[in-house]
This record gives structure tokens, sequence and C-alpha cells, in this order.
């Protein structure tokens, strides 16, 4: 941007952490388990719902771990994706 010395960028909202979990697990080849925490503070069962989630995300979805396009196309989340073009 012209004119600029600094941008920042930020996202708040609902389930932010859960498409972040997957992108991290794609990334850095991680269990799910490792890298999926509560984020907004849920419980244990909740956690463990989250996970499987991530976890099926990934399994239906199979992003290529080599194509950052491909892992945000497929688990990253349109607010993600915002960041992402801006950045």
């Amino acid at each position: 941007m012209e004119g600029a010395d600094f941008i920042g960028t930020g996202d708040t909202g609902i389930g932010n952490t859960t498409s972040s979990a997957a992108i991290v697990a794609v990334i850095t080849r991680q269990e799910v388990n490792r890298v999926t925490e509560r984020g907004t503070g849920i419980d244990d069962a909740g956690l463990a719902h989250k996970r499987r989630i991530v976890a099926t995300a990934l399994d239906l979805h199979r992003p290529d771990s080599n194509d950052a396009r491909d892992v945000l196309a497929k688990v990253g989340g349109f607010e993600i994706g915002g960041l992402a073009g801006v950045i």
C-alpha cells in the first residue's frame, strides 16, 4: 500500500482456531491432537469433537502440504483467505 509504513492483520470470530488447527496440522505434518486446542474454552467433550472435525476435514479433503493455495482452499476458511490476500 502506497504510503503505509505498517499494516496489521487480525481476526476475531467463532471457529477460527478450528480452521487454523487444520492448516497447522497440514503444514507442519503434526498430529491433529497435538495442534488442536480449546480455542474458546470449550469443555473436554467439545475439544474431542473439535479434534474429530479437524481430522475428518483433513481425511475428506486431503490438502497438499506442499501447496499453500490448496491447503487454504480446502481447510482455510474465508477469514484466513482474506488475511492471506492482504499479506
